[in-house]
């Protein structure tokens, strides 16, 4: 008997939960609009378009490369990151987006591009997961977790640098 409620219980809390890969979501798109808000940071912060720290929670939360961020030191790197090149941008795909009312979990792939004052162009893949949560009506980030899988460096003479995972001799 006890076994027959455990499992309505279980199904009761997880049907309202739906599982799709569809960037078309709230969720998605609101991680696809602080990845457009990322971009802007330490460059045209004043162009429209809405500001990060307004798409995330104010106890926000990054793991990255082995080290947690808040809300202020993820700025401040990414604002490094913007004075050391002359652009930043992202491109998310394969998402996987599960949810409920007030909470959601978003697991994508992330490749970037970083192209430096000579041309050259840092290319980075992520696989990334973020919780988000439903505040005042809109989706907000919590958490984000990013997991590098393969860095490159690609220079303007044609040579590629594999500088993540690095290349065995």
């Amino acid at each position: 008997m006890f076994k027959r409620y455990a499992i309505l219980i279980l199904v009761l809390l997880v049907a309202p939960l739906g599982a799709n890969a569809d960037s078309s979501s709230a969720p998605a798109r609101a991680v696809e609009t602080m990845f457009s808000a990322l971009s802007r940071i330490g460059n045209d912060e004043d162009a429209d378009g809405e500001r990060f720290a307004d798409l995330v929670t104010p106890d926000f939360t990054v793991f990255e490369v082995g080290t947690v961020y808040d809300l202020e030191a993820f700025e401040a790197l990414l604002a490094s990151a913007a004075s050391s090149f002359d652009s930043l941008s992202w491109s998310l795909s394969e998402f996987s987006v599960t949810e409920s009312a007030t909470l959601a979990h978003v697991a994508y792939r992330n490749d970037g591009r970083f192209v430096d004052p000579g041309g050259n162009v840092l290319v980075s893949y992520w696989l990334e997961s973020a919780l988000l949560v439903m505040v005042d009506g809109a989706w907000r980030v919590k958490f984000l977790q990013s997991d590098l899988v393969r860095r490159e460096l690609r220079r303007t003479d044609g040579s590629v640098d594999y500088v993540y995972p690095v290349a065995s001799e």
